[in-house]
């Protein structure tokens, strides 16, 4: 949940990684790659406003899955330009291959919505961009990188086999979406129009902690930036049993710690993708 950020990570300059989004998009349309589905089997049900997948843009593909292979026991597939990451053996992830400016890369989330067109269009009617499609993306459905009023980014994905089973992660699966904003008020508002959340607060260490909800199933958190010159993105969390052995384990492959906060911390993979990782349940006390 919302912990005190490093101020000198991840401020605000422009998005290095976005030139290789916008490619994934605008090489999707163009058939110049072929994305493949989302989860494991078909489920033919979608569920909108949970997150059911994310892709990794980076510019070392071999270092990623040597770090995320060594920490979460993850395994790999494909070899081109785009390879799927798999846990225990389902599909959980991509990772997509691309030159990326300054050393950095990210975690991009995808949004499960009814109708991609109709999302995008809420996007913009809500004060958000659309920055490349709506796009039909083969296998993986129809989808759209958009953004945020805050600039954040999250891809609009309808899939045509359904969402994954909506179960409790399983340790080394992921978790939890947080997003980390200037202006929560406005955050609110926005992906209340586009997705149809509705909002709980709940106490959290002093502070108020907004959960963002589906029929009453909690998709994702809201928490304001404590440094105006951190730009605000969607942060993707890993269930783990052991914050510190993972801490541990990360920085011996090669990660950095940016914070520790009782049971969840927030790392920077070797190169330079932030992510978190969560005790759950937590841990009394903590």
């Amino acid at each position: 949940m919302s912990m005190h950020a490093d101020p000198g990570a991840h401020r605000a300059r422009p998005i290095p990684w976005l030139p290789a989004l916008l490619a994934l998009v605008s090489s999707v349309a163009c058939t110049t790659i072929s994305l493949p589905p989302i989860g494991g089997p078909p489920t033919h049900q979608t569920q909108p406003g949970r997150f059911v997948w994310v892709d990794l843009v980076t510019r070392d593909v071999a270092a990623a899955r040597a770090f995320y292979g060594g920490l979460f026991g993850w395994t790999f597939e494909g070899e081109a330009s785009y390879v799927t990451v798999l846990h225990a053996g389902a599909p959980i992830a991509g990772i997509l291959a691309r030159d990326v400016d300054e050393g950095e890369s990210m975690w991009i989330s995808s949004l499960s919505v009814t109708d991609v067109d109709r999302a995008a269009e809420r996007v913009r009617r809500a004060g958000g961009s659309v920055r490349r499609g709506p796009v039909n993306a083969g296998e993986r459905g129809r989808m759209a990188l958009v953004s945020d009023p805050g600039g954040a980014l999250v891809l609009l994905l309808r899939a045509p086999g359904g969402d994954p089973p909506d179960v409790l992660a399983e340790p080394g699966a992921w978790f939890w979406r947080e997003l980390w904003t200037h202006d929560v008020p406005e955050a609110l508002a926005f992906y209340a129009a586009v997705a149809d959340y509705e909002r709980r607060e709940i106490e959290f260490r002093g502070g108020t902690y907004t959960i963002l909800e589906t029929n009453g199933d909690p998709r994702a958190g809201v928490t304001e930036l404590p440094d105006a010159e951190i730009r605000s993105n969607w942060l993707p969390y890993v269930r783990v049993k052991d914050p510190d052995r993972t801490i541990l384990r990360a920085e011996r492959l090669g990660a950095r710690l940016l914070v520790r906060d009782g049971n969840a911390a927030i790392l920077l993979d070797p190169n330079g993708a932030p992510l978190g990782i969560q005790r759950w349940p937590l841990e009394a006390g903590e």
